[in-house]
C-alpha cells in the first residue's frame, strides 16, 4: 500500500543495460514485498485469515489480465498485480475501499449466530491491528538497515565533498572555500565523516535548507579545518531546476567516460575527440607528469590559446594486464560569437585574500580601464588579462559615494596565475580569477563590432536582448542539432535583471557550422527581431570540454561490526530526510516540481544500478525509507490514517462512525489520487523535455 514521491533528479539513463533493469525490478519489487511481508506476518501471528498477497495491483484495466501471474497456496492467493504501483494484503473482514467497507464487514459477520468471524480482522484487539498495520512500517526501516549493511560491506561508490573550484559570486565562493578544500561536516550537531558525499549529502542539505544559512565544517589541504556559515543563493529560482545552491564545483577524475555519447556534444571543440577511447586516463600535459584534475584544470586556463599535448596511458587492447602510453592533442577553441558586447555591471564581490583585496578594491566599484585600455567585452577580459600574470597592473575603478557623485581610484595589482576555468550557467557571474572579482553582465548591447554579423544585421548599443533561437543551415543539420539538444529551435527567454547572456554564449559555441540566431531585442518601445550568423571571435572557449569521469571514491566497511552502525546511520538520515522534504513542501519553501512519481523512481534506480550493485542497494534504503515515512502519515487509506482510526477507537472505545469514515477514506483517497496523477504528469514533462 502507498504513494511513491521521491526528490526529482536531473540525471537521466538510456534504460539499454538489461542486467541493470533485472535488478530495478527485483530490488524495487523487494522493498515493496517486504513492507507487505510485514503485514502479512503479524496478522497471521494474530490468527487473522488472510485472503491475498500480492506485489502491485490486480484491478481490471480493460482486456488486459488483472495478474502477471498468481498461484494459490493454502487459504491464500500470490500473486503480481498488472499495475505495479506497490502492494496489498487482503484480510477477511478489511478493505481500504469505502464501498467495499461494509459489504466486507457483512461477509466476517457470515457465522450461523452472526458474530464476527473470529479470524476476521475486525475482531480483533485494537493493540493487535495496530501492530498488524505498522508492521509494513516496520519491515521497511529493518530491511532499510539491512540493504544499507549489505551496500557498506561490499563498497559504496560516491562523490566525496572535495572542491574543484567555486562559481563565481555564489556564496561558497564569497565566503573564501578555495579549490581543494573538502567539506567534513554539514550541520554542528552532526559528526564529522570523510565520506560526505556530494549528491546525498550536500546537495540534500542545500535544497531542504532553502535559504536558511548552512554551517559547513572545511578541511583546507593543510588538515587545518575551519566553519563556515553560507547562506545559499536563489539565483537558479526563476529557471527549471526551481532549487538554490552554494555554488560549488566538484572535480572530475583524469579519467575519460562514455563515447561517443559525450564525443557529439564535444567535438565542435575537440575535432579529433573520436581518438580518445573510454578508460583512457590523462598522465600529464606537455611533458609534465600530473597528478590531480585541479592540476589540468589550472594548465587549461593558463593555456587557452595554445594546443595542449595529453600523454594519455591506455589499457592494452588486447586485454592484457599492460598498457601504453600515447598522445593526444588538444586544440585551442576559438570562441565564436555575433559580434557584439553585453554591458558589464559594477563587481559584485572580492574573494578573500586574492590581489584584488589585497589591493583594496571592493564590491561595487566599476571597472574603468586597466593600465588605460577600457574592460572591452566582459566574456573575453578574464584571458587578456590572464596574460599580464606575475606583472603589475594598474585597475582604474570608479567607486559610487553617499552624495552620488563617484570617486575614481587607480589602484595597483599583481594578477596571479588563473587557477580554473569559468563555466557559464542561467544568471551567473564572470570570475577574473587572477584578481580574484566576480563581476556580472546585463542583457544589453554596450558595443557592436564594425563588420560582423551583429553590425550588418543593425544591432545598435542599447538594445535589450529578449530572447535568443537557433536556427539550423537545413533539415539535416536540423536533425543532427536535435540529436544533441532536444529544445533546438526553442527561444531561450532571457530574465530581465539576470546574467544569462553568458549562457547563451556557452551554447552558441557548440553549434555546428552554418547554424544561425534568431533574436528579439527591445529598442525603445518596440521589439525588434533579427537573424545573425556565427563567426570566429577573438577569444578563446577557456573549457574544451574533455569528456572525464567524475571523481568516486568508495566507503567500505571492513566488518558486519563496522557496517551496522554505518547503516543505522543511514537508515536515520534517509528517515529524516524524507520528513524534513515534507516539510518543507508543505511550508511552501520547495516546489512541487522536485517531487518524482514511478517514472523517476524508475530512471533513478537504473542509474544507480548502472553505477554499482552497492548504489542500487543505498538507493533501495532510501526508497524503504521514503515508503516508511509516507505510509505513516495519517492520510486515510494508508497504513497512518488506519492507525489514526484505530488510536479513535482505543481512546473513546468504540469504532468510527461507519458512514464519517467512509467519507473521511474517501476523501483521503482522492487526494492520493492527486498526488499519483500530479507525479506522474511531472514525470512525463521530464520524459518529454
Amino acid at each position: 500500500m502507498g504513494l511513491y514521491l521521491i526528490a526529482a533528479t536531473s540525471g537521466w539513463l538510456e534504460l539499454s543495460n538489461y542486467w541493470s533493469a533485472l535488478q530495478v525490478v527485483l530490488g524495487v519489487g523487494f522493498v515493496i514485498f517486504v513492507h507487505e511481508l510485514g503485514h502479512f506476518l503479524v496478522a497471521k501471528a494474530c490468527g487473522v485469515k488472510c485472503e491475498k498477497f500480492y506485489v502491485g495491483f490486480d484491478i481490471p484495466i480493460w482486456k488486459f489480465p488483472r495478474t502477471l501471474f498468481k498461484f494459490q497456496w493454502g487459504e491464500t492467493e500470490y500473486g503480481v498485480g498488472i499495475i505495479p504501483l506497490g502492494g496489498y494484503v487482503k484480510m477477511l473482514g478489511q478493505h481500504d475501499d469505502p464501498r467495499e467497507a461494509e459489504a466486507e464487514a457483512e461477509r466476517a459477520r457470515g457465522t450461523p449466530s452472526g458474530a464476527l468471524n473470529p479470524r476476521s480482522y475486525m475482531a480483533k484487539s485494537v493493540p493487535q491491528r495496530m501492530a498488524i498495520i505498522s508492521a509494513g512500517v516496520i519491515m521497511n526501516v529493518i530491511f532499510a538497515v539491512v540493504l544499507a549493511a549489505i551496500a557498506f560491506r561490499n563498497g559504496v561508490p560516491y562523490q566525496p565533498c572535495i572542491i574543484e573550484a567555486t562559481v563565481p559570486g555564489d556564496p561558497a565562493w564569497l565566503a573564501g572555500i578555495d579549490t581543494g578544500d573538502k567539506i567534513v561536516q554539514i550541520h554542528k550537531q552532526a559528526s564529522p565523516s570523510d565520506h560526505l558525499r556530494y549528491d546525498k549529502d550536500l546537495v540534500t542539505n542545500v535544497i531542504l535548507g532553502r535559504d536558511q544559512p548552512l554551517d559547513l565544517l572545511i578541511e583546507h589541504p593543510d588538515k587545518q579545518r575551519q566553519w563556515y556559515s553560507i547562506v545559499p543563493t536563489k539565483r537558479l529560482m526563476q529557471r527549471e531546476l526551481d532549487r538554490t545552491t552554494i555554488g560549488v564545483i566538484i572535480p572530475n577524475s583524469l579519467k575519460i567516460g562514455g563515447l561517443p555519447q559525450k564525443a557529439r556534444l564535444r567535438e565542435r571543440r575537440i575535432p579529433n575527440i573520436h581518438e580518445l577511447r573510454q578508460g583512457d586516463r590523462i598522465v600529464g600535459v606537455d611533458g609534465q607528469p600530473i597528478s590531480s584534475p585541479s592540476e589540468l584544470e589550472a594548465l587549461q586556463a593558463r593555456h587557452i590559446r595554445e594546443a595542449l599535448r595529453l600523454s594519455i596511458e591506455r589499457r592494452d587492447s588486447t586485454g592484457s594486464a599492460g598498457s601504453e602510453t600515447v598522445e593526444f592533442v588538444v586544440p585551442p577553441s576559438p570562441m565564436r560569437w555575433l559580434g557584439f558586447t553585453v554591458t558589464m555591471t559594477p563587481i559584485i564581490g572580492i574573494q578573500p585574500g586574492s590581489p584584488a583585496a589585497e589591493a583594496g578594491i571592493q564590491a561595487g566599484d566599476r571597472i574603468v580601464s586597466i593600465d588605460g585600455e577600457l574592460p572591452g567585452d566582459p566574456l573575453t577580459l578574464p584571458q587578456r588579462i590572464a596574460d599580464r600574470v606575475g606583472s603589475e597592473i594598474v585597475v582604474e575603478v570608479a567607486r559610487g559615494e553617499t552624495s552620488g557623485e563617484e570617486t575614481i581610484f587607480k589602484l595597483p595589482v599583481t594578477p596571479r596565475a588563473p587557477r580554473h576555468c569559468n563555466y557559464y550557467t542561467p544568471n551567473c557571474a564572470i570570475g577574473l580569477d587572477t584578481l580574484g572579482v566576480a563581476y556580472r553582465t546585463e542583457n544589453v548591447i554596450s558595443h557592436v563590432e564594425p563588420g560582423t554579423p551583429a553590425a550588418e544585421a543593425g544591432l545598435q548599443p542599447g538594445d535589450v536582448i529578449e530572447s535568443v533561437a537557433f536556427v539550423a543551415a537545413n533539415e539535416q543539420r536540423k536533425k543532427e542539432e536535435e540529436a544533441r539538444f532536444k529544445s533546438f529551435e526553442t527561444p531561450f527567454e532571457l530574465i530581465k535583471d539576470h546574467s544569462d547572456w553568458p549562457y547563451v554564449q556557452e551554447l552558441i559555441q557548440d553549434l555546428l557550422p552554418d547554424s544561425q540566431v534568431n533574436m528579439e531585442v527591445t529598442r525603445g518601445e518596440s521589439r525588434k527581431p533579427f537573424k545573425l550568423a556565427v563567426v570566429d571571435g577573438t577569444g578563446f572557449n577557456e573549457d574544451r570540454r574533455l569528456p572525464l569521469e567524475a571523481l568516486t571514491a568508495i566507503h567500505k566497511a571492513d566488518s558486519w561490526a563496522e557496517a551496522m552502525p554505518l547503516a543505522v546511520r543511514e537508515t536515520l538520515e534517509q528517515l529524516t530526510g524524507v520528513v524534513r522534504f515534507l516539510k518543507s513542501l508543505v511550508g511552501g519553501r520547495l516546489s512541487v516540481k522536485n517531487l518524482g512519481g514511478p517514472g523517476t523512481i524508475a530512471l533513478v534506480a537504473f542509474s544507480e544500478a548502472s553505477r554499482s550493485p552497492a548504489r542500487l542497494l543505498i538507493f533501495l534504503t532510501f526508497l524503504s525509507a521514503n515508503l516508511a515515512v509516507l505510509n505513516i502519515l495519517p492520510i486515510p487509506a494508508l497504513d497512518g490514517g488506519h492507525l489514526a482510526f484505530l488510536t479513535w477507537e482505543g481512546i473513546v472505545r468504540r469504532p468510527p462512525n461507519p458512514t464519517v469514515q467512509g467519507w473521511i477514506t474517501l476523501v483521503g483517497v482522492g487526494l492520493l489520487l492527486l498526488m499519483m496523477v500530479t507525479v506522474i504528469g511531472l514525470d512525463i514533462s521530464r520524459f518529454w523535455n
